[in-house]
């Protein structure tokens, strides 16, 4: 292992490959860690920080200067801690933690509950009152987290399930009550710091599965994914503190995320094949200036890293949070960082 800072025996180290030659002189300000697709799993995001020796027993930051990156699917609709899990975020960024979130799919699943209006046949309410009677238990199980919105109904009958109490609400009324009230406020506070992706040192992070068409949002906006990342907060800010509804902003943002936490983003398991062509990888890697890009999403099954126009390609995603693994206190490990040496560590095979 090449770092005191972690618990060694859970994590391996995968040095830098031959294919990213140069990466080791890279000046790296700090080790940047990272954790993926917890899907509102409270206990099993503890876990993963205290594995990477990031907060004490207390869950309080020890991390000193290093840098967090959550990569997606944080929150929403898997299990029951997507509030929790904001409100330990906000704390420990007033311990001067340095966390960066990202949005992935299932937090835009969130974001159609309140942007329902602009694009009603994307809305989560339109998609359950269409289809929703007639899932299987199982299925409807699959999105029970979302049962944290339900409690905002008022008078509700302890016979209704969360599923009827979440049709009856509206969007709005959700939001003017996380308006109104200090507790619900730091969680819009929160949710409005998402982006969708981010460049440090020589890696791109970002949720789903890299696509050429995010070549396209990347050109727009002269290959600066910090002007997209400021796009898509303006529009989180707008809509959700705000309560505001500029068209033309709403547009913008729902073509960012059309590229970037599209649930079509996705490897096939069956072959692997990547979404990213050679020559989409090979303009990413010199506009962006990368070696590499880590993304959760897809769960490895045959083949965690591949290469495509000279950038190693790594997901990050172990399916460790996923429907069928309901034990909050997880035992998988989600985690792994980039160590100031440039080499990349994850959870043993």
């Amino acid at each position: 292992m090449s770092s005191r800072d972690t618990f060694s025996s859970d994590f391996q180290d995968f040095r830098i490959p031959d294919a990213l030659r140069g990466a080791s002189t890279v000046k790296r300000e700090s080790r940047v860690d990272y954790i993926w697709d917890t899907h509102g799993n409270y206990e099993g995001f503890l876990f993963n920080m205290r594995k990477l020796w990031l907060i004490d027993s207390a869950w309080n930051w020890i991390g000193k200067h290093r840098r967090l990156i959550l990569i997606g699917d944080i929150y929403a609709d898997r299990h029951f801690g997507s509030i929790q899990t904001a409100q330990h975020i906000e704390k420990l960024m007033a311990q001067w933690a340095q966390i960066d979130q990202l949005a992935g799919n299932h937090e835009d699943v969130m974001l159609s509950l309140f942007d329902h209006v602009h694009h009603p046949h994307e809305s989560v309410i339109n998609y359950f009152t269409q289809v929703f009677l007639t899932w299987k238990p199982r299925d409807i199980e699959e999105y029970s987290g979302l049962q944290e919105f339900a409690s905002f109904k008022k008078n509700a009958s302890k016979t209704q399930s969360w599923q009827s109490l979440l049709i009856q609400l509206k969007p709005e009324t959700i939001l003017q009550r996380m308006r109104a009230l200090k507790k619900w406020q730091k969680v819009l506070t929160n949710i409005c710091r998402l982006q969708v992706g981010k460049v440090l040192n020589d890696t791109l992070f970002v949720h789903t599965d890299p696509v050429d068409g995010m070549i396209d949002i990347l050109e727009q906006y002269d290959w600066d994914i910090e002007k997209i990342n400021a796009i898509f907060r303006a529009f989180l800010v707008q809509t959700l503190r705000e309560g505001k509804h500029n068209k033309d902003l709403i547009e913008e943002a729902f073509k960012i995320r059309a590229y970037f936490l599209n649930a079509d983003n996705r490897r096939t398991n069956d072959e692997d094949t990547p979404l990213l062509s050679h020559g989409a990888a090979g303009k990413l890697k010199t506009k962006l200036n990368i070696r590499r890009i880590i993304h959760g999403h897809t769960d490895h099954v045959h083949e965690q890293t591949i290469f495509r126009g000279g950038l190693e390609i790594t997901s990050a995603d172990n399916s460790s949070f996923k429907r069928w693994n309901k034990d909050p206190w997880n035992t998988c490990i989600s985690a792994g960082s980039i160590l100031q040496n440039g080499h990349r560590i994850g959870p043993k095979e």
